[in-house]
């Protein structure tokens, strides 16, 4: 039977990645099939539009999943799956300098997964506003209190799976 993974957080914190590969892939796409119409044969520009709008649309896929069997934390190059029965904690890394917590998980084999969740930082959220809160295209930013919610949701799993 399939699972189904879902991310634990808003999905609009997601939605942000997707915009930016449609816009890419729509200009790419209209740069491409104007230079066409035009005569043109510049077939090396169209692979590279083309490599990067894939690139762009791959990092749509990065973030933090979770279904009846486990995590899965996708990032650009690699994704992790790990069953709940093999989580030890989850937990937060330390606050970088930079100034962004994210989640991390620690498997029973004392393997360090850290997720491309970040926590936002504290005050008034404005993810409009100010890029810090909006995060990047291999990055999710969650308002503190949706950061809390979700190392909740995880934590709950992970011990209701351990008993």
């Amino acid at each position: 039977m399939r699972q189904r993974w879902r991310r634990p957080y808003d999905i609009d914190y997601g939605l942000a990645s997707a915009v930016n590969a449609l816009f890419i892939l729509g200009a790419g796409t209209l740069f491409c099939l104007i230079d066409l119409l035009a005569g043109g044969r510049r077939f090396g520009l169209y692979a590279v539009c083309w490599v990067l709008t894939g690139a762009v649309v791959r990092t749509c896929f990065v973030g933090l999943f979770v279904s009846g069997a486990g995590v899965r934390v996708r990032k650009f190059w690699r994704t992790y799956t790990v069953p709940w029965r093999d989580i030890s904690s989850v937990g937060m890394r330390p606050r970088a300098p930079w100034g962004h917590q994210r989640i991390r998980i620690v498997t029973r084999r004392y393997t360090i997964i850290d997720t491309p969740v970040l926590a936002g930082p504290p005050g008034e959220w404005r993810p409009a506003l100010y890029g810090q809160q909006r995060g990047g295209l291999l990055t999710r930013v969650l308002p503190p209190r949706e950061f809390a919610r979700v190392i909740e949701v995880l934590t709950d799993a992970v011990q209701g799976a351990g008993a």
